[in-house]
């Protein structure tokens, strides 16, 4: 029999109890505001925020429970490489497996990082036209369109202390950035950040709420909402109907859009952080030739606190709240009273649920998961939103009319798309060097070379216990 001292023996038993409890230890995130998050297939991805780097995934397959979330950290293999707090992100490039993730840290020069969700690493693609693009404004909200548009209006320079009203767009397809500067003309797109921007099936996209003072106390009236048509570049604006119903303003809340052209809207903030606005849940039906606000009770057996700075993502008949900041102490406190909790809204009764339902066995009906910023053409049918819903009183008025399929037949035939513009103060064309992306890895720079190490999964399953087991049991005949 050979021998082993005893307390080496008991040193190897504990290291493997020690690899047992590490590996099967689930990762749970800590609270966060202004971060980002988007939907990939099952995985809800989520970046930054104030004083994080981490990026993370939780998986949203159904049925859903909330009190048994399936966390997964990938910062470990691929941490953030840039301050993403108060940034926006969208999915795009080949597949929909990139997530476009736009520096607002940098007041030089507009960077761009993708992470690559299949390999887990994070790159900086060469990009054209980046010199007519001035750095990303903070307080900002990404739509992205079927054809890998990325469409990133407004914001707030805290170095300027400005709010702006014009547009940059990206084409994740084709890697090249586009200026659209706000109309020359009476009616513009309003100046607003901390914004909800919505594309609905007629590639209109919605931008409501918000505000556009720097003193963080004038909130803009949630009747005055900004309309691009992305087909044909050019702005309207609409005075929604709110029957009756007082929608009080607010910014830094969500809307995901449902079926029936329905914008669901969720909690937000006023009057610096001071104030609740009500009502927490509404809906603005856009079906109607003037979009029209209603209601709803917040109610159900999970019903979410007051959140603001939170996350909304649709998935299937489901919208996933997530993370903010709740109101507490007559206040919502951007450093402290962060929401850890997950909530699941039922769209079929709009009521709060803490788990779906299990699906039926028989049923083959395939998901339908889509993240609060990106809309499919198919996800509604076409005539959801009919033609006239944009009155042609209020389209902004330009010539050299360039006609388009996306544009209501009753809208203004002289409106045009905005010119590319490059601003005064564009940073030069050199300030991304052309050398600086080597040829050889596919237009882009990679930041984290580092290979995903997986962790055995085994080891916290049963049968993984019985392994660790059965071989502490054998080790402890051999040498006793």
């Amino acid at each position: 029999m050979g021998s082993l001292p005893k307390y080496p023996f008991l040193l190897i038993i504990a290291i493997f109890i020690n690899l047992f409890i590490a590996s099967s230890t689930s990762f749970v995130p800590i609270g966060r505001c202004f971060h980002t998050n988007v939907l990939i297939e099952n995985q809800l991805y989520f970046l930054g925020g104030i004083n994080s780097d981490e990026i993370f995934y939780l998986d949203v397959s159904l049925p859903f429970n909330t009190e048994k979330l399936l966390w997964t950290d990938l910062t470990n293999n691929a941490p953030i490489p840039i301050n993403s707090s108060f940034a926006t992100s969208c999915v795009g490039g080949q597949n929909n497996q990139t997530i476009f993730l736009f520096d607002n840290d940098n007041l030089n020069c507009i960077i761009t990082y993708t992470f690559n969700t299949i390999n887990q690493e994070w790159n900086i693609p060469k990009i054209k036209n980046s010199e007519q693009i001035l750095s990303i404004k903070q307080k900002i909200n990404a739509a992205c369109d079927p054809n890998g548009k990325m469409y990133i209006f407004g914001g707030y320079n805290s170095k300027f202390k400005k709010f702006y009203n014009d547009m940059y767009v990206l084409d994740s397809l084709k890697l090249s950035w586009q200026y659209l500067a706000a109309p020359l003309s009476i009616i513009q797109p309003t100046v607003r950040s901390g914004y909800t921007a919505t594309l609905l099936p007629n590639s209109f996209i919605i931008y409501i709420g918000g505000t556009n003072d720097d003193s963080e106390f004038n909130e803009i009236d949630m009747n005055d909402i900004s309309i691009f048509d992305t087909n044909s570049g050019t702005w309207t604006s609409m005075t929604a109907d709110n029957d009756n119903v007082t929608i009080q303003a607010r910014k830094f809340h969500t809307a995901v859009l449902i079926s029936n052209g329905l914008i669901v809207i969720y909690g937000g903030t006023s009057k610096n952080n001071s104030k609740v606005p009500e009502p927490l849940l509404a809906v603005l039906d856009t079906k109607p030739e003037i979009y029209k606000w209603y209601s709803k009770q917040n109610i159900g057996k999970n019903v979410p606190p007051p959140l603001a700075y939170h996350t909304a993502a649709l998935v299937e008949d489901y919208i996933i709240i997530t993370f903010g900041v709740e109101f507490s102490g007559g206040k919502y406190d951007e450093k402290n009273n962060f929401n850890i909790n997950v909530y699941i809204l039922d769209i079929k009764n709009f009521l709060w649920i803490k788990s779906t339902p299990r699906r039926n066995a028989s049923s083959t009906t395939p998901s339908r998961k889509i993240p609060s910023n990106t809309i499919p053409s198919n996800t509604i049918p076409s005539n959801a939103i009919p033609s006239n819903a944009i009155p042609s009183s209020n389209a902004i008025p330009s010539s050299n009319a360039i006609p388009s399929n996306g544009t209501p037949s009753n809208a203004t035939p002289s409106i045009t798309s905005p010119s590319i513009t490059s601003p005064s103060n564009a940073i030069p064309s050199n300030a991304i060097p052309s050398n600086a992306i080597p040829s050889n890895i596919n237009n882009s720079t990679s930041i984290n070379n580092t290979p995903n190490i997986k962790i055995l999964a085994g080891l916290s399953s049963t049968a993984g216990v019985t392994v660790l087991f059965v071989a502490c049991y054998f080790l402890y005949q051999k040498y006793r």
